[in-house]
C-alpha cells in the first residue's frame, strides 16, 4: 500500500500531511497576517484571497516577501527594546540629578 505523498514547498515530498500543512503555513501566515490576507489553498503556488479577488504568488516570491516581513518585525522588536532602555537610562539620569 502506498502512502499519499504530499509537495513541500521546496519541492520535495514527504508522506507526513502534518509536515506539509505546517511547512506551507509557515511561509503564508506571516503574509496573510501582515496585508490581512486569506488563504485559499497552496501547490504549487499560493492562493491568496482579499475580500472577493483572489491572486496567486509564486513560492519563491512568497518566501523572500515572508522573510522580509520577519525581519521588519524582529527589527521594530529590536528598535523597541532600544528605545526603552534608553528611556530606562533616561530616567536613571532624571533620578539621579533630581
Amino acid at each position: 500500500m502506498n502512502k499519499e505523498q504530499y509537495r513541500l514547498p521546496d519541492g520535495n515530498y514527504t508522506t507526513n500531511a502534518k509536515r506539509s500543512s505546517r511547512e506551507w503555513k509557515d511561509i503564508y501566515q506571516p503574509i496573510c497576517d501582515e496585508f490581512d490576507l486569506g488563504i485559499i489553498g497552496f501547490d504549487p503556488s499560493i492562493l491568496f484571497k482579499k475580500d472577493n479577488v483572489s491572486f496567486d504568488l509564486p513560492v519563491s516570491f512568497c518566501v523572500h516577501l515572508r522573510d522580509l516581513i520577519l525581519a521588519k518585525d524582529e527589527y521594530k522588536k529590536n528598535t523597541e527594546a532600544f528605545q526603552n532602555k534608553i528611556q530606562t537610562l533616561k530616567n536613571m539620569i532624571d533620578e539621579t540629578i533630581e
